[in-house]
């Protein structure tokens, strides 16, 4: 029981430390404020492509060909213009991406385009500067419109190809047509470990930046570790279990910055659960704090510590799977934490994995050790 008070007693004195430090202060108040900033983003008018729409003779184009191309896409966000003027302005002045502007009566020109395509394009579609992320996007233009294309198709095959048929009116027809079942669906998509959730293009980042900065205060801890050695805080402890004093340190700093962002995910509604953001924040706290000592020990000074932080900073952005899910990189950025808490979100077998990547950090820190990166006294 002694021990336990003991323990409890060390634990204590070492966040009461903590909080006097203004580094840590400054990071712990980074969490909620990178939150609070990604959650005032306007998700509803936001798109990695926006397009101007407008149809002529019209000050608003049809609500019912709005809504199918909008659908459930976050990527394209669609600026409702009231003349092909206005919509044209816009891509000039570089407010929009291109503009799609359709006819005034769009089911004769959708018949004119039936009975001649060629001669009869019934979309107009203005762009400053043609790229990829345009033409997938006239890819949902050409699905949408395909639904309505088909039916006046459909009608045409049948009156020139099915005389006998000709006693049936046109709602007969389409009335057949609507009763057969056709599957819209090419292809299935299986995502072995995305997401259940749906989230916002906007804020998908955030959890990776959270875990930067995490993994940023972990070193931040073995910096304080360094300057705790120079003063000689711990000289009262044998060598044989300073290295305990040193995880301790770590742990009581990362688990309150890693509990913070898991409060602030569930606030936002990015949480993947209790039992797996619990599961998340011990085994990210672990692999944090050993890869922080495993570098400490590596490089052994503050010097070292202090250059590396921008240079890691960056690599993490790049590498990790933040902002983008490089798969060339694959091997090197199973090297950094924060991937193994990006994907274990979603993956339960990188969660299995961080205490594996944990006990092979502890096992470089262990060999730098036996190899003459001792401890002084």
């Amino acid at each position: 029981m002694t021990y336990v008070k003991t323990a409890l007693l060390w634990l204590w004195l070492l966040s009461k430390r903590l909080y006097h430090r203004p580094a840590f202060v400054v990071m712990l108040v980074l969490i909620p404020a990178l939150v609070l900033g990604y959650a005032t983003i306007n998700t509803e008018e936001s798109g990695m492509v926006t397009i101007a729409v407008a149809q002529e003779g019209h000050s608003a184009p049809d609500e019912t060909l709005l809504q199918d191309l909008k659908g459930d896409s976050q990527l394209l966000y669609y600026r409702t213009c009231s003349s092909p003027e206005e919509a044209r302005t816009l891509v000039a002045a570089g407010k929009a991406d291109t503009a799609w502007i359709f006819p005034q009566d769009l089911e004769k020109g959708i018949r004119a385009f039936v009975d001649a395509p060629e001669e009869n394009p019934f979309i107009r579609v203005l762009v400053r500067e043609d790229n990829v992320m345009l033409r997938l996007s006239r890819e949902r233009l050409s699905g949408t419109t395909y639904t309505r294309v088909a039916r006046h198709a459909f009608l045409v095959f049948v009156r020139h190809l099915a005389p006998e048929l000709s006693h049936l009116s046109d709602a007969d027809l389409m009335a057949r047509y609507d009763r057969v079942p056709i599957s819209e669906n090419l292809f299935t998509f299986d995502e072995s470990f995305a997401a259940a959730t749906k989230t916002h293009y906007l804020l998908s980042p955030l959890r990776g930046l959270l875990g930067i900065v995490v993994m940023l205060c972990a070193l931040a801890a073995a910096m304080y570790h360094l300057r705790d050695k120079q003063v000689g805080t711990f000289c009262r402890m044998s060598l044989r279990w300073r290295w305990s004093a040193e995880l301790a340190g770590q742990l009581v700093a990362v688990c309150h910055l890693t509990a913070a962002a898991a409060v602030c995910l569930s606030l936002t509604g990015l949480s993947t659960g209790l039992g797996r953001e619990l599961a998340l924040t011990v085994g990210y706290s672990l692999c944090c704090a050993a890869f922080a000592m495993a570098l400490r020990r590596l490089l052994g000074s503050l010097r070292g510590l202090a250059a590396l932080l921008p240079a890691l900073t960056v690599l993490a952005l790049v590498v990790c799977p933040v902002f983008f899910d490089l798969a060339d990189l694959g091997p090197v950025r199973l090297l950094l934490p924060p991937t193994y808490y990006i994907y274990g979100a979603h993956n339960p077998t990188y969660l299995w994995l961080m205490p594996v990547y944990a006990a092979a950090c502890f096992g470089v820190y262990a060999l730098a050790g036996a190899l003459g990166r001792k401890e002084n006294r």
